[in-house]
């Protein structure tokens, strides 16, 4: 369990089957909870956000990385820009 909120966790025992707000929860499902419910997030919704993030962060990479490179001039930041730009939308 990860809580950005630990004021509001009270942990009594760890690895059990557990419910919450009703939600039946077993070892490693992923929830998104708040004070006013949770939902299970389903596992084809985690493998789409996790290729979505990787997506994401290469897509970050790219001007960086384009700055780190030998000859690094103002035509290739623009190009990087734009390939930036491509990836993110």
């Amino acid at each position: 369990m990860g809580s950005s909120h630990g004021f509001f966790v009270h942990l009594a025992e760890i690895g059990i089957p557990a419910a919450l707000f009703g939600l039946a929860i077993a070892l490693g499902d992923p929830i998104q909870a708040r004070r006013h419910g949770a939902v299970m997030i389903l596992p084809d919704v985690v493998v789409r956000r996790v290729a979505k993030i990787a997506g994401r962060l290469a897509s970050k990479q790219v001007v960086p990385g384009s700055v780190r490179q030998e000859g690094f001039d103002l035509a290739r930041f623009e190009r990087a820009l734009e390939t930036f730009e491509r990836q993110r939308t």
